[in-house]
């Protein structure tokens, strides 16, 4: 082992039995982001561990327009753009944060948004 990395191995009832002592003293909350729910382990998706189950869905035209305005700081007159954006994801499934990633590359919104659509169009 290379002594400038610690590696930690946390198991599941290990994780389990932290959790619920710090519950116990405290409100805590866990974001566990994941694909693949059913990979989960069974122990952790039950009543009082996970008490909450969020799906975000992909991203579709309205948001990507807030996303470009927050990111960009752009509005209307780059229509032509968003237009051949939004056509593209309404045929492919993209995470709102995929394409903030994306966005942030550049802050020219011509060079951004122009890497989007070449992004987009091979997905």
């Amino acid at each position: 082992m290379d002594e400038d990395r610690l590696v930690v191995q946390i198991n599941v009832p290990k994780s389990l039995c932290c959790c619920q002592k710090v519950m116990y003293q405290a409100i805590c909350f866990f974001y566990c982001p994941t694909n693949h729910k059913d990979k989960v382990d069974s122990a952790l998706l039950r009543p009082g561990r996970m008490n909450m189950h969020i799906h975000l869905s992909f991203l579709k035209a309205k948001a990507f327009r807030i996303l470009a305005s927050n990111y960009l700081d752009i509005e209307e007159h780059h229509r032509p753009l968003f237009e051949q954006i939004e056509k593209l994801l309404e045929k492919i499934e993209v995470t709102p944060a995929v394409v903030a990633e994306h966005l942030l590359r550049s802050e020219d919104p011509d060079v951004a948004l122009g890497a989007l659509i070449k992004f987009l169009q091979r997905n």
